[in-house]
């Protein structure tokens, strides 16, 4: 779908659409993805080299799949807050939709921010905490609240993705990667026999 057609989409209410987006609750519906393959027809590794590049090749296929069910729940809870937006404006009788950037000031926009600093040029930028976007902010007009919805959800995306991935990073083998280090414990076993105490 291309983005002028997926803005029109969006610019629909949902009263005039087929399904309600519920808001976004919890993203640990992403985890759980269909097994790849029928995992009763698996031929036995033949050495723990092979296992343990096994386990890491599911490991990156089941990572790949649950980042992509993030970013789906993400997207979709983004479209829910500006079809959100929208219908508030819409019956608080606001005039037409959103003014959108033109494309020569969005691309001046990203140009500017994809700009390295200068050495010795004082911005005047100074060390500012983060907004603190949970709870309620009176005051705003619906465009504000939905930006900040917008920048709250954002948040919440980068903490979970970032999290996820910390977690991954424990389940793989530290240091040498799979393979190399499996190798490594091989060889180690190979110069000292095995011994049960």
């Amino acid at each position: 779908m291309a983005q002028d057609d997926r803005v029109r989409a969006l610019a629909t209410p949902s009263s005039q659409r087929d399904e309600r987006v519920v808001p976004l609750v919890s993203i640990v519906p992403s985890m759980f993805v269909p097994l790849l393959g029928d995992i009763t027809e698996v031929d036995m590794p033949q050495d723990p080299t092979e296992e343990s590049q096994r386990f890491l090749d599911v490991v990156k296929s089941q990572r790949a799949s649950v980042m992509d069910n993030m970013v789906y729940l993400i997207d979709r809870e983004h479209d829910r807050i500006l079809v959100e937006g929208r219908e508030k404006e819409e019956a608080s009788g606001s005039d037409g939709p959103w003014p959108a950037m033109s494309p020569e000031e969005r691309d001046w926009m990203i140009s500017n921010m994809e700009e390295r600093p200068k050495p010795g040029m004082d911005y005047n930028i100074k060390d500012m905490s983060p907004p603190i976007l949970s709870g309620a902010a009176p005051g705003l007009t619906i465009r504000e609240e939905t930006t900040r919805n917008l920048l709250g959800l954002v948040e919440q995306a980068v903490r979970q993705i970032k999290g996820y991935n910390g977690h991954i990073q424990k389940i793989k083998p530290g240091g040498l990667s799979g393979p190399d280090k499996t190798r490594q414990q091989v060889d180690m076993r190979a110069e000292k026999p095995y011994v049960s105490s």
